[in-house]
């Protein structure tokens, strides 16, 4: 595994698309320091946590891959922090709605940029962006060639009880997580069905995209479970061979807490996407 060159390492590019409904979509992209505009290179579309944002602080696992002749592109649709509360605010009571055609009208971008690969493109996004790896997955399953995923949501009704229904936790009607309150419009007891509808788990038979998912045992924000009923449906519907699946013992939500597990995830992930995108890397 080679090291990150400091001499060579990227400044994004702000830039704005259109949304369904003609949003703008603020949107940061990398490109190599030595791009040529006449090469074709494959895309990574960075996916952020949720509520959450990119900026333009140093993202090193980024500056990786970039140097590695991929170009990033990270977008933050609607529900973002750090663009105002009213843009924030549009995701309330449709988290996994309309924010996720914002993602997928990343696309629509991409393929007017003549230096991009549209035959080589992969997500590669955590907890929220975990989320919508698999909403694209299962909404979208066509759309990318290979996904790199860390702790997802893949049920929001099994999150509610492992949030909230565990030993020592109250489970009430107006007890309910907090975040699931405002972002669904309701709790899981008020309105399951729109639970049922908003989690990929459900629809995992759409699957068919070569998937690498990370999760940690330590994790307390999204719990284990999430990517293992995930794994195990994949593998009750004969899907086994598009899932590789890596647990770190005694990793968080982040996978960041020791350097061997980074360094572990980056080896997995670039031999991941050299097998599935066709790459020729050193």
């Amino acid at each position: 595994m080679n090291r990150i060159d400091p001499t060579r390492l990227s400044l994004p590019e702000e830039v704005f698309y259109p949304g369904p409904d003609n949003l703008e979509i603020p949107t940061l992209l990398y490109k190599p320091k030595n791009f040529d505009p006449d090469k074709k290179y494959p895309v990574i579309v960075r996916l952020h946590g949720h509520p959450g944002q990119w900026n333009h602080s140093f993202q090193l696992m980024w500056q990786y891959f970039i140097q590695k002749g991929f170009v990033l592109i990270a977008p933050n649709p609607r529900g973002s922090r750090g663009f105002g509360q009213g843009f924030h605010d549009l995701h309330i009571a449709d988290y996994g709605g309309t924010e996720f055609k914002d993602v997928m009208n990343v696309l629509n971008y991409l393929e007017k940029q003549p230096y991009v690969d549209m035959t080589r493109k992969a997500t590669w996004g955590g907890s929220g962006g975990g989320y919508m790896s698999l909403l694209i997955a299962t909404q979208a399953p066509r759309s990318f060639q290979a996904q790199v995923i860390r702790a997802p949501v893949s049920s929001w009704k099994l999150l509610a009880i492992d949030r909230f229904g565990g030993s020592g936790r109250a489970w009430t009607a107006t007890r309910t997580p907090r975040r699931e309150r405002s972002e669904f419009g309701g709790s899981y007891s008020e309105i399951p069905e729109e639970y049922r509808q908003r989690s990929p788990l459900n629809f995992v038979e759409q699957v068919e995209v070569p998937q690498l998912l990370f999760h940690g045992l330590r994790d307390s924000a999204v719990s284990p479970r999430q990517s293992q009923v995930w794994v195990k449906r994949m593998i009750e519907l004969g899907k086994q061979d598009l899932i590789d699946y890596v647990e770190y013992p005694d990793e968080d939500h982040g996978l960041r807490r020791y350097r061997k597990t980074v360094r572990d995830r980056l080896l997995r992930m670039e031999r991941f996407l050299k097998r599935h995108l066709r790459l020729d890397t050193d």
